[in-house]
């Protein structure tokens, strides 16, 4: 089974989306605990990473998670404000 390790800052829509995933097949795990990552990381043995939630720093944790593992990464992104979008939709 394809296992998807969602990493949000508490949105509800990320357990929205785990809870959909999960449904669809996938095993998903949801954690908000980003200073921990790599143990959960370890613990878990995603195949893929997604990071979903409003959180200004999404793009800086997808390149840092990408940097430390071999893993895909995938940031998914709620923009609150149409003045925001041209900043969060550049490719991680």
């Amino acid at each position: 089974m394809f296992r998807i390790l969602v990493v949000s800052d508490g949105a509800k829509s990320a357990e929205e989306l785990s809870s959909t995933l999960t449904r669809r097949g996938y095993s998903c795990s949801l954690t908000t605990d980003i200073q921990n990552i790599a143990q959960r990381i370890t613990d878990f043995a995603p195949d893929l990473i997604l990071l979903a939630g409003s959180h200004p720093g999404i793009k800086e944790r997808a390149t840092l998670i990408k940097r430390d593992t071999a893993l895909p990464v995938m940031a998914v992104v709620a923009i609150d404000r149409l003045n925001e979008a041209d900043s969060q939709l550049d490719p991680v």
